[in-house]
């Protein structure tokens, strides 16, 4: 076995609990450390069963501590997770061993990671971390906190991990220690884990589904004392009743049902309910909450009816179904979907009063029989369904994107043909037709007293495959003509050229209105032909048509074309009418290529940022800016685009004007400033987005915005941007003068295994929610009030800290900023953070302000810890020794070598690793300095290419300036020759060890 081999072997013995069988190093009997161990019992359980593996020097170790990965690993083996997702930790390498292992974890739920995007893999698992994981993968329920009340240090417990405690300790998975102690911090040891997950598996095994296989009522007889199960709920059997019950799982009614009936009366579930059995006598849901229902009967259909309170968030429908309702009083089926499992020729009986009806399957049929359905859809391809609606019935907004057939004499009050609908047909004329394909859908024969007037018998005839005559080709835009061009072509021996009338090809917007056409007839189709036979490859019957920008209508040998200012087109509609008036369509709504965005080099000399402030009469920022019209027209322009920004440069609102829009600001324009191009955007509070004669405008919290960006875009897609940063007036700050009743401080300290000091605080959402805030400082200060750091968060990292907030805590508002050593400013998810250099902080000042410019600031003075004071260590040769110090030539650096013993330093305990090159006086030269996640990139290099044998080594290079990389924080070098080097390791409890070398082995040769 090789050196490097071993190496990998003896770590993962001491990394992985549960990868393999028992040590092949010693047997069983030779685990010295466990014999008489409080978890004797569950330690040779887990031995014999071959889930915990000892290690070659005859020990189990089970008082060793265990780090997040290796809990994982436990864990991940255990419950057979094996699922990878896709991860990117800043603190975990891909070639780590732990890498798989974390992936597992966070696919199956359990893990998250930091705020700080960091996962910690090394760090020690504590008792509440590891009780947060096994809560997770048992998907459990709060208990009330009274769980841990007997415990004395109950308040050690942070706020996040509580809830998983009490579930824990109340399930009786999770015991405390000697001395009434919880010990919610303490590191988790191996034997620990092992009795945690073993509990865990029993209360696994013990919450296994809860089947009835006979009839009879079950649940309990109190509704006001429901009975709630943890896992699943499976009905296996005709004649069976659930009652006045919660379940926290799935709730399975199974093919044993038969064709019986079953009732779920009073029951809430928080999982999926799947109907696999019933019949004619039905499934009764009556009084309950179900989140989703899936429908899915092997063989016949199945009767669902709804009843009292019933309310349903969504019904799947993948078999034959009746959904019915009766007596109801709550919601009922409020959103249906006829899935695209639903076999060719399966029923679907709809009663009761439907908000959404969603048909995704084919060739089945649907009947309405009584009530409403207030939007009913068919998604495209969808095709070749029978949908009646009964005389009784009715449909408020039908929308149709594939070919139906529309039955029955019930009422459709509005229907909306859209491309794919083409064909459709109705026996009963709908009260109002829209959409693109209105003209191409079969309407009914008008009755006595009028309705409808069918199409003549000598009218076009809208042939319903035109593409089996004509086909789509290529449609976008050519940057070397300046045009947009559709190809397509004609299948010449269905649809030969002696037998066109014409052929019209149109540009349409994205609402359906033409932008152009051009239209070839007589002489110009003959042209066409004569260019096909020349340039096509035999006459294939392959053509186009270039539209170019046109003041004016034109006509050339091959087409007469409209004008066209060049807006961009978003479908292509070719149009063919042969000489018998059968009419072929198609359309293409791919633009490809677009005509891509070419910004515009001087924008300013067509565009100028004007004022740029807040006005208070009419609370609202305002944005002004000018357009030189004699270089710019309204006529020649697309779209105006207003945004305002952050400090962050992310969109918090805009505004924009295309079409009709750009009409009325010129008119605007006109008569109050005499067409002098000046123009303004105001931006008011929104709860939802909007339209008006003017502008589009998104949606518009009323953050204050550090910036406004005006970007004009012409029809030939050229892009005129300018900025203004320079918001004045602001909207006035007030403070709050009873910030604390907003805002409470909560610990302020130094946290050992984060080296970084934390700042908790917890906000009121009752009275001040996240989507109120526009920013959070927390600010670190000195004795004499100087700011030492700073963390921010605006924006999208106010919208993680919420999401981490509800995902953590449930949102309660409880958040926390830790700050690190930071060598220079960076932002992340979470915060935009200012360089700290870890100094000793006094207090801690919490600044929030809202979107109506409100300042809450309360301050935190009572700093519980510090970072340990530095104390050189006195047995630092046992930890690190100096090595090689020199000069390397192909480098052209110097070069310190130096070595840690990590089997008395592990990576995870150091603080910071520092080298520094001093001339003969002691003078220092130049330093590197490793700190987080630089010390961790260092780790992973030393597994990657020494299997972790701690040998490390720091290059000077000569630098006119500081710099900083993954690796190391760099003074500035002048490249002066060093006389010693001096490495110096610090730990996370201050421990200094130190080592130096003044033997320095090479110096670069001087011409």
């Amino acid at each position: 076995m090789s050196k490097k081999l071993r190496r990998t072997t003896v770590g993962l013995l001491g990394l992985t609990l549960a990868m393999s069988p028992a040590s092949a190093f010693a047997d069983q009997s030779s685990f010295k450390d466990v014999d008489g161990h409080w978890a004797q019992k569950q330690l040779e359980q887990w031995i014999a069963s071959g889930n915990l593996k000892g290690f070659d020097d005859g020990t189990v170790r089970p008082n060793e501590s265990v780090t997040r990965a290796q809990f994982a690993a436990m864990i991940n083996r255990l419950f057979a997770f094996t699922e990878e997702a896709s991860i990117d930790f800043k603190d975990l390498n891909a070639s780590s061993w732990a890498y798989g292992d974390i992936a597992k974890a966070v696919k199956a739920g359990y893990l998250i990671g930091s705020p700080d995007h960091t996962v910690h893999p090394n760090d020690t698992v504590t008792r509440q971390e590891a009780a947060v994981m096994i809560a997770r993968v048992l998907k459990l329920s709060p208990a009330q906190a009274e769980a841990l009340a007997s415990f004395k240090d109950k308040d050690d417990a942070a706020a996040w991990s509580k809830d998983s405690l009490a579930s824990l300790v109340d399930r009786h998975i999770l015991n405390g220690l000697p001395g009434g102690l919880l010990a919610p911090k303490r590191a988790m040891t191996r034997a620990e884990a092992v009795v945690l997950i073993q509990a865990a598996l029993d209360a696994k095994a013990s919450a296994a589904a809860v089947t009835y296989n006979q009839a009879g009522v079950y649940g309990s007889t109190d509704p006001s004392a429901p009975q709630v199960i943890e896992g699943d709920v499976v009905i296996g059997a005709a004649g069976v009743t659930l009652q006045n019950a919660v379940v926290h799982g799935d709730l399975i009614l199974a093919e044993g049902i038969g064709a019986g009936d079953a009732t779920i009366k009073n029951v809430k579930v928080s999982g999926t309910t799947y109907v696999r059995g019933g019949g004619a006598n039905s499934v009764h849901f009556v009084d309950s909450v179900l989140v989703k229902i899936v429908v899915n009967k092997a063989d016949g259909s199945v009767r669902i009816v709804a009843e009292g309170t019933t309310q349903a968030g969504s019904v799947v429908v993948q078999s034959s179904a009746k959904l019915e309702e009766s007596g109801l009083t709550g919601n009922g089926f409020t959103d249906v979907e006829l899935a695209k499992e639903l076999p060719a020729d399966a029923t679907v009986n709809l009663v009761g009063q439907f908000e959404d009806v969603n048909v995704y399957s084919t060739q089945i049929s649907v009947k309405l029989s009584e009530g409403s359905i207030d939007h009913l859809a068919t998604a495209p391809g969808a095709n070749n369904n029978e949908i009646e609606i009964s005389q009784e019935a009715r449909v408020v907004q039908l929308v149709l994107e594939a070919v139906t057939k529309m039955l029955g004499d019930g009422t459709i009050a509005s229907v909306t043909a859209k491309d794919g609908a083409q064909g459709s047909s109705f026996t009963k004329a709908p009260g109002q037709l829209d959409g693109l394909k209105k003209d191409e859908v079969i309407l009914p024969q008008a009755p006595a007293g009028g309705g409808y007037i069918p199409p003549a018998p000598s009218g076009p005839n809208v042939v319903a495959n035109p593409t089996e005559y004509l086909t789509t080709q290529d449609f976008g835009y050519w940057s070397d003509q300046d045009a947009y061009n559709v190809g397509f072509k004609l299948n010449l021996s269905k649809l030969s050229y002696e037998n066109i009338a014409s052929i019209k090809v149109a540009l349409q917007d994205a609402a359906g209105n033409e932008l152009a056409n051009r239209v070839a007839t007589g002489a110009q189709i003959e042209q066409l032909q004569a260019d096909d036979a020349q340039y096509g490859a035999g006459l294939d019957g392959e053509l186009s048509a270039a539209f170019i920008e046109r003041s004016a209508p034109a006509s050339n040998e091959w087409w007469t074309s409209t004008a066209y200012d060049f807006t961009a087109p978003s479908k292509a509609v070719v149009t063919i009418t042969d000489k018998s008036n059968n009419v072929y369509i198609v359309s293409n709504g791919t633009v490809n290529p677009v005509a891509e965005p070419v910004p515009v080099q001087d924008p300013e000399t067509f565009v100028q940022a004007q004022d740029f402030g807040f006005w208070a009469d009419q609370n609202a920022y305002n944005v002004g800016f000018h357009i030189d019209l004699d270089k710019l027209n309204y006529a020649q322009i697309a779209s105006i685009k207003i945004a305002l920004q952050d400090d962050q440069g992310q969109e918090l609102a805009s505004r924009t004007a295309t079409g009709a829009q750009l009409l009325q600001l010129q008119a605007d324009d006109q008569e109050y400033g005499g067409l002098d191009g000046q123009l303004s955007a105001a931006f008011v509070e929104r709860a939802e987005a909007g339209s008006n004669e003017w502008w589009t405008s998104t949606a518009y919290d009323f953050a204050a915005p550090s910036q406004a960006v005006i970007t004009i875009t012409d029809k030939h897609n050229k892009t005129y941007t300018v900025v203004n940063g320079s918001l004045s007036p602001g909207a006035p700050e007030v403070t709050v003068p009873d910030a604390a009743d907003y805002v409470a401080t909560q610990d302020f300290g130094f946290w050992r295994d984060q080296q970084a000091y934390n700042v908790g605080f917890k906000i009121d959402l009752s009275k001040l929610s996240y989507d109120a805030i526009a920013s959070i400082k927390v600010a670190l200060q000195d004795a004499q009030g100087r700011e030492l750091a700073t963390r921010i968060a605006t924006g999208a990292q106010l919208e993680k800290l919420k999401a981490d907030d509800e995902s953590y805590d449930e949102l309660d508002g409880q958040l926390s900023a830790a700050f690190i050593e930071r060598p220079a400013a960076a932002a992340n998810e979470w915060w935009t953070s200012t360089a700290y250099d870890l100094s000793l902080p006094s207090k801690a000042v919490i600044t929030i302000k809202d979107k109506d410019n409100k300042v809450y600031t309360v301050t935190n003075s009572v700093l519980s810890s510090a970072a340990p004071e530095p104390v050189l260590a006195q047995n630092s040769a046992e930890i690190v020794t100096a090595q090689d110090f020199g000069y390397w030539a192909d480098q052209e650096a110097y070069n310190v070598g130096f070595k840690l013993d990590t089997t008395k330093l592990p990576y995870a305990n150091i603080a910071s690793i520092e080298v520094a090159l001093l001339d003969e006086q002691g003078v220092t030269l130049a330093k590197r300095r490793a700190v987080q996640d630089q010390i961790a990139k260092l780790q992973s290099d030393d597994i990657e290419y020494g299997g972790e044998d701690g040998q490390l080594n720091a290059a000077f290079v000569q630098r006119s300036e500081a710099a900083s990389n993954e690796w190391w924080t760099s003074t500035a070098y002048d490249f002066s020759t060093p006389a010693k080097a001096v490495i110096k390791i610090q730990d996370k409890d201050g421990n200094v060890y130190v080592a130096e070398n003044a033997e320095l082995t090479a110096t670069p040769v001087l011409p």
